[in-house]
């Protein structure tokens, strides 16, 4: 958590304190080696005259605990100490208006923490703006993960309006489909990312998934037969294959 922030952050403060030197060195210059000597040895911090050393003490506490537990009480001590020394007082900063690009961005963090609700409001800020293509994209896929693959396909057939060749889109619009079990318009799209790129290998795999839902193993077998030329140590190919000859009685 921010604990270990104000940890690397008081491993800086040593060093411009003591001109480029690290706490805890050893003989073995390697920085992990030092790291993993302050944890496991009883070794205190080399003490040196500095108004900053008390800070920098607080922020190499071995315990999380005994740290600043923020850097809003960091920065209370550090603005003493910068008075002290030349008088000056800093004003904090303004918090700027985020951008709508950024909104994009703080969508695809949150999405992949898994916080799929909050991402999507991330995302709806941005399509207020621009119909971006791939915020389009990654809407729908955060829609996809909450099972709501009616409202994603949706996202993905703008994102096609604007780029008939986003392959992405089409995969994942196939995905949706063949979750809902519309195997044959699951096909359709798989088929588009093939047209284009006939070596993925993730569109076959699917695709032959789609033909065994519906009992179609001879195509589906084609499909993973053609996995296989591409990749002999692709497993879930190799597997499916297995159960297609199964059910062909093989």
């Amino acid at each position: 958590d921010e604990r270990s922030d104000l940890y690397s952050f008081g491993i800086v403060l040593y060093q411009i304190a003591s001109r480029g030197k690290l706490p805890f060195s050893s003989e073995n210059s390697n920085y992990r080696w030092a790291l993993l000597k302050h944890y496991h040895c009883e070794k205190e911090l080399p003490v040196f005259d500095s108004p900053l050393f008390p800070i920098i003490q607080n922020c190499l506490e071995k315990e999380a605990k005994k740290r600043y537990q923020s850097f809003k009480e960091l920065r209370a001590e550090l603005e003493v100490i910068l008075h002290a020394q030349t008088g000056a007082v800093i004003e904090q900063p303004e918090a700027l208006q985020v951008k709508w690009w950024e909104w994009g961005i703080k969508g695809q963090s949150l999405c992949l923490l898994g916080r799929h609700e909050e991402a999507l409001s991330c995302y709806d800020k941005v399509l207020n703006v621009w119909r971006y293509k791939e915020t389009l994209h990654d809407k729908g896929n955060c829609l996809s993960h909450l099972n709501r693959y009616h409202e994603a396909i949706q996202c993905y057939d703008e994102a096609i309006r604007s780029d008939r060749n986003y392959l992405m889109a089409w995969f994942d619009k196939g995905f949706c489909f063949h979750m809902l079990k519309n195997y044959v318009a699951a096909i359709d799209c798989y088929d588009k990312v093939l047209e284009s790129d006939v070596l993925n290998v993730r569109a076959l795999i699917n695709k032959g998934k789609c033909f065994m839902a519906q009992r179609l193993m001879a195509e589906a077998l084609n499909c993973y037969k053609r996995v296989l030329e591409m990749d002999r140590l692709n497993v879930a190919a190799w597997y499916d294959k297995a159960l297609c000859e199964d059910c062909l009685g093989k």
